[in-house]
């Protein structure tokens, strides 16, 4: 709750702002790799310093592919929220983090802020998990099980709200592709995924907590 209102400080939710655009990352990931596995191509991606993105892809099952970008994100929150409770040395545990994104960057990352700001990540997390000890590094990692669900969710709040407007020249945000594909109201869909989103980050902190 505390950081929650940190967000909304001038100068001090810049603190924050890592842990925002890491989720742009894993969400538009998330809807690359359901694309590859639905038949379909995973072709690259561009992350903005906005906070937005957009995945490029051939996508397979259309419904999957516009579900995977906040249900995968919340889904990859609920795993951050196990990372400080496993058995692995908490710096390792940084170390692959940071190796898994900075490969991912490089190979589908296709503009200049996502590409800075993915290596940027990477190389702080690999350093994190080089320089501290293993103490330290565990309460980072709690620091990313509290962050990564709250962003996470924060983004649908967001979804929800913007699903009650009219859709942008620009393009349609998730809720109303999937609007547009199954006829059910953007509402409705970015409701539904808030509320499972909460579901799965509830159960995924009493496994934690257990």
């Amino acid at each position: 709750l505390l950081s929650m209102i940190l967000w909304y400080i001038p100068g001090v939710k810049l603190l924050f702002y890592p842990f925002q655009i890491l989720n742009t990352f894993i969400h538009e990931f998330c809807h690359g790799f359901v694309a590859l596995l639905t038949g379909g191509g995973f072709q690259y991606v561009r992350v903005n310093q906005n906070r937005e993105g957009i995945a490029i892809a051939r996508r397979g099952n259309a419904g999957m592919f516009f579900s995977a970008g906040y249900l995968g994100s919340v889904l990859a929150s609920a795993l951050f929220i196990q990372l400080p409770t496993a058995r692995t040395p908490a710096a390792l545990t940084l170390i692959w983090i940071g190796i898994t994104l900075i490969v991912l960057t490089v190979i589908y990352v296709r503009n200049l802020f996502g590409l800075f700001a993915g290596i940027g990540l990477s190389v702080a997390l690999i350093a994190a998990g080089q320089i501290l000890d293993d103490p330290a590094a565990r309460w980072l990692l709690v620091l990313f099980a509290i962050q990564m669900p709250l962003v996470a969710l924060e983004s649908l709040l967001v979804l929800v709200r913007l699903s009650l407007r009219p859709a942008r020249p620009d393009g349609l945000n998730d809720a109303q592709q999937m609007h547009k594909l199954t006829g059910i109201p953007a509402p409705i869909w970015a409701l539904a995924w808030f509320l499972l989103g909460l579901g799965i980050i509830l159960v995924a902190v009493t496994i934690a907590y257990r």
